[in-house]
């Protein structure tokens, strides 16, 4: 991790390790309150599948999967909060912290990664199941778009991990220039993408679902669920904007914030979409 210049350093305030400013309990608390939501409406979905419907298939056996990590990355971005400083200014935070803090970062856009895409590929299984047996075309597209997420998502995991070279390049502070890709424009690229995927598989089902016989009252169900895969694709948005400002600014504790409750809302929204 390189350090700012030092013309950036000498204009940062004084530091306040004591009584720093901060983002606030919010984040938290919108944390925890989506992770035990979540968690009930999947023990629902579970109970229904298996008990009422009594039909468990891979759409389920993924979102739950996709459930684990993006409870990880809730615990390690609280944790992260109160321990790292993710809620405060760059400059309030003790040097000593720097590095975990680039640890603790570098593992949560790993936990994303793998996450988003398993939501991506529970949806996308899902769809398969309903329409490769009567719809050739959609078929090919499902397929498609799965085999680009899985391919897409372990690129851009395997370039997170070792975009520096060494890998503890990205958490040792250095004056020096080290061997790294440019993150900013990864992320961005990544970012970019994995919301573009969003917004077609929430697409997708769209014209199929509406082509379909169905209550009224089932009708508002799959829509209500279309706007919250909306939501979920707008929080991606925001997740894809805040990432380009904290590779592109210095103040990353502070603008890391945002992009970790928005990286939670995201991906909570998806599972439940």
């Amino acid at each position: 991790m390189r350090l700012p210049p030092a013309s950036v350093l000498a204009s940062w305030p004084t530091p306040n390790y004591d009584h720093p400013i901060t983002r606030g309990p919010a984040g938290k608390i919108v944390a925890i309150t989506l992770t035990v939501l979540v968690a009930l409406i999947l023990v629902m979905r579970v109970y229904t599948r298996l008990r009422v419907v009594r039909s468990f298939g891979l759409d389920d056996i993924l979102i739950l999967i996709a459930f684990f990590p993006s409870v990880a990355l809730t615990v390690c971005s609280i944790y992260s909060e109160f321990e790292l400083g993710w809620d405060v200014h760059v400059w309030d935070l003790p040097f000593t912290k720097y590095s975990p803090s680039s640890q603790m970062s570098l593992v949560t856009f790993v936990l994303f990664d793998i996450s988003s895409n398993l939501v991506k590929l529970s949806t996308l299984a899902m769809l398969y199941r309903l329409v490769h047996t009567t719809e050739s075309r959609l078929t090919v597209i499902v397929v498609s778009i799965a085999v680009f997420v899985v391919v897409s998502g372990l690129l851009f995991m395997f370039i997170t991990i070792f975009q520096c070279s060494p890998v503890s390049d990205y958490w040792t502070l250095s004056s020096q220039p080290q061997k790294c890709i440019d993150e900013a424009a990864h992320l961005l690229v990544a970012g970019t993408i994995n919301t573009v995927t969003d917004f077609a598989i929430v697409v997708l089902p769209i014209k199929m679902t509406a082509a379909l016989q169905l209550p009224r009252r089932q009708h508002i169900i799959l829509y209500a669920l279309f706007c919250t895969g909306f939501c979920a694709c707008a929080a991606g948005c925001v997740r894809t904007y805040y990432t380009w400002i904290l590779t592109t600014k210095y103040d990353k504790t502070w603008y890391g914030w945002t992009v970790w409750i928005s990286s939670v809302i995201e991906l909570y929204l998806g599972i439940v979409s």
